[in-house]
């Protein structure tokens, strides 16, 4: 790492301003470029004991720092590591001081790699070389990142120093605060042990009392872990019983590495004791230097065997009841072999054995080697042939005489045998034609299997399957015992009155279970009338009345009628709460009593003659307490015949003024149909007032006079907007004021239409 080059002294007004304080916080450099490059070890530097004049003028001012501390004083790093020393200055009560001088020096391999640059006003720290360096302490605590390192935290009145080495050995790091006079606390010297060795120390063993244990621990190379000859590894009896390592029969001994990296040690007890060793293990480096520290043990415990005895806590007569042993060693250590012992329980006969038994009379034994620090399992099947309780005695014999007994009891039951029930479920009540589903659970209540179970239906009362017919038979297969399936059974009523249901459940050896269920059947049905007069007229209100009664046995509820109106029908209102919903006018009725009715009122218009415009109406309604049955449903139709209103203008016209006694004159009529319709037999009649006669006239039809009354055949029909035409002369016979009266009459008026012309004959 390059020098930072030293700051420029301010002006002496600032320096006077800002004595004491530090300079500006700023990230530490990275590591040196020479780190893992060997370096030979500096020689050792001189230090006083005299309080040291600090390069800087600030030294003179420091009237309280009392000694020097160093994080960590002692610390095992690998090669091409770094390690950061962290220095404290703190007063006599402890308290951390800022801005006080570290002096850095190394003595051994490695070197300085960076520091803390930080500093005081006139001064910062500054690394000199490889070898030694000098820093400040900070004022308040901050984070240091330093690129390639490790992060870490520094507080106030502390500095930090980072050292590395590319060789093993020890290096010694001084830290001085010349700021500190007393001799003794003003220095602090750590050591870094490096090394490119690492190790597996050994693992806690377990042995007999009396016997011998064996330790190894095994060093290789760090990196790549290749195993690591030359080393030494010694091992030291820290506590416990009397024990001593083999062959040297001392309590510490140093095993070098072999070539596979080993260093296996016999620890060998002077007599039999329970109880545990501790040993120290340190890793020796080649020149003798303690690379690693560790800890194990070695515990002195025989082994710890139980029993334990489990039997089928319930068995039927000729079932096979298993009892399972455990020999169980609890101690660290395996134990010599065993002998286990069963006795066949009176009431058993022994079937088989895993692992094979040898039999003895009416024992059954098992020679087991040694059990390690686990559990070995033996299971004997018995068949027990009576009711009543069976006990199972087992022991567990030890070569050094040692006895343990477990027993065990099995409850046997009479044997299985099976017993059928049936159990049919579904509405108590149904409709005609709605469908009605059982439910029939069909279970084994006893304690052998079921086979071959097949349930039988039969129905009555009107009752059928949805295939017509009213018998059939469902496989239910085998049931254990305790097992059930339930079979799904749909049915139609066809009748009103009381129905059921026969449910037979039968299995081989002559099984048999029987259940009935009953249903009453009604008969939900509805009617609806819709009613209109034959004929309407463009324009005027027509009156339709719908008519919806119960005539079922059941009441009905959420009643409701639908009335679809075709598009030559508009809706103009609707008694009862009727209301239109798109091109549908809809009733909420509710409910309906058995025998219950209800009339309803539409009135619609329409604005075009139509030929039979089709009206539909429907009816649903829901049996009440009944949610499964389905609805019921009745429809009526009707049609009317919308037609055009008749509406004719009649006109009479004098084609002359006054005329003379014996002159002619012409009146001119006219029929025009301003109506919506043809008309329908339409005749005119003209009235001739006593001053005239008839002379001719003309028209659509042919025409008869009859005295002084003159009538036109009916004419057959008379479009919407056409006219038809009328002439009739007549001669003046004496003088006076003559009224010409003329009378249209049609299938379609009630009265006939009048219009009479008035002529003065002179």
């Amino acid at each position: 790492m390059e020098d930072r080059a030293r700051r420029r002294t301010p002006p002496l007004l600032i320096a006077v301003l800002l004595v004491g304080l530090t300079g500006c916080v700023g990230p530490a450099r990275g590591p040196d470029p020479l780190l893992g490059q060997p370096t030979a070890p500096p020689a050792p530097p001189t230090h006083t004991d005299a309080k040291p004049a600090s390069p800087g003028f600030l030294a003179a001012f420091e009237p309280h720092a009392a000694r020097v501390e160093v994080q960590p004083p002692d610390a095992l790093r690998p090669t091409h590591t770094e390690q950061v020393l962290i220095a404290t200055v703190v007063d006599a009560d402890g308290r951390p001081l800022p801005g006080r001088r570290v002096d850095w020096a190394l003595d051994g391999p490695g070197a300085i790699v960076a520091i803390d640059e930080r500093g005081r006003l006139l001064e910062m720290g500054h690394k000199t070389d490889n070898h030694s360096a000098f820093t400040f302490t900070e004022h308040f605590e901050h984070a240091v990142h330093r690129d390639g390192g490790a992060d870490f935290t520094i507080g106030r009145g502390q500095s930090w120093c980072v050292v590395s080495s590319a060789e093993e050995g020890q290096t010694h790091v001084t830290a001085a605060a010349p700021d500190v006079g007393a001799a003794g606390v003003n220095r602090v010297v750590a050591t870094q042990h490096w090394a490119d060795a690492d190790w597996t120390p050994p693992a806690p063993s377990a042995g007999r009392p009396g016997g011998q244990q064996f330790l190894g621990a095994a060093v290789f190379r760090r990196d790549s872990r290749v195993p690591l000859a030359g080393y030494s590894v010694r091992y030291r009896i820290l506590d416990g019983p009397p024990a001593q390592f083999m062959p040297s029969q001392q309590v510490e001994a140093v095993v070098a590495t072999s070539g596979d990296g080993a260093a296996p040690v016999v620890l060998a007890q002077t007599g039999p004791q329970s109880g545990r060793n501790r040993i120290g293990v340190e890793l020796l480096s080649k020149s003798g230097e303690v690379v690693a520290r560790g800890e194990t043990y070695a515990d002195w415990q025989g082994p710890d065997l139980s029993l334990s005895a489990t039997f089928l806590p319930t068995a039927a007569v000729g079932q096979e009841a298993p009892l399972t042993l455990a020999v169980v060693n609890g101690g660290p250590v395996a134990s010599r072999p065993v002998t286990v012992r069963v006795t066949v329980p009176d009431g058993c006969k022994y079937v088989r054995s895993d692992p094979p038994a040898t039999p003895q009379g009416k024992d059954l034994v098992w020679m087991l080697p040694a059990p390690g620090r686990d559990r070995r399992l033996i299971q004997a099947v018995f068949l027990p042939d009576q009711v009543g309780p069976v006990t199972a005695r087992a022991s567990l014999i030890t070569e050094d005489g040692r006895r343990e007994e477990k027993t065990a009891v099995c409850q046997v039951t009479p044997p299985p045998a099976p017993q059928l029930q049936v159990w049919p479920t579904g509405p108590e009540t149904g409709l005609v034609g709605g469908q009605v589903t059982y439910q029939v659970r069909v279970q084994n209540q006893g304690t052998g299997p079921a086979t071959n179970v097949v349930l039988k239906a039969a129905l009555s009362g009107g009752l059928v399957y949805p295939d017509g017919g009213e018998n059939v038979e469902t496989p239910v297969g085998t049931l254990a015992a305790g097992e059930s399936r339930t079979v799904t059974l749909p049915v139609l009523p066809k009748q009103a009155g009381q129905a059921s249901a026969k449910l037979t459940a039968i299995g081989d050896g002559g099984l048999a279970a029987t259940a009935e269920r009953p249903l009453r059947v009604r008969d939900a049905r509805l009617t609806l009338r819709l009613s209109a007069p034959p004929h309407g007229c463009i324009g005027r209100p027509a009156a339709w009345e719908l008519e919806v009664c119960n005539v079922g046995q059941a009441a009905l509820t959420q009643t409701t009628v639908v009335d679809s109106l075709p598009p030559e029908l508009a809706f103009v209102e609707a008694t009862d709460g009727g209301r239109l919903q798109g091109s549908q006018v809809v009733w909420n009725v509710g409910d309906l009593p058995p025998q219950g009715r209800k009339v309803l009122h539409l009135t619609t218009t329409s604005p075009l003659p139509t030929l039979r415009a089709a009206n539909t109406a429907t009816a649903t309604a829901r049996a009440a307490g009944d949610p499964s049955a389905a609805d019921v449903r009745a429809q009526a139709n009707t049609a009317m015949d919308v037609v055009g209103l008749p509406a004719f203008k009649l006109t009479v016209e004098a084609s002359d003024g006054p005329v003379e006694v014996g002159g002619r004159t012409a009146y001119r009529i006219q029929v025009k149909n301003t109506g919506t319709m043809p008309s329908d037999r339409l005749q005119l009649t003209a009235l001739i007032p006593a001053q005239m006669r008839v002379a001719t006239a003309s028209g659509p039809t042919a025409y008869q006079v009859n005295g002084g009354q003159l009538t036109f055949a009916s004419l057959t029909t008379l479009p919407p907007g056409q006219t038809a035409t009328y002439i009739v002369e007549v001669d003046a016979l004496r003088p006076g004021e003559a009224r010409f009266r003329a009378e249209l009459t049609t299938a379609a008026l009630r009265e006939p239409v009048v219009k009479e012309e008035s002529t003065n004959v002179r």
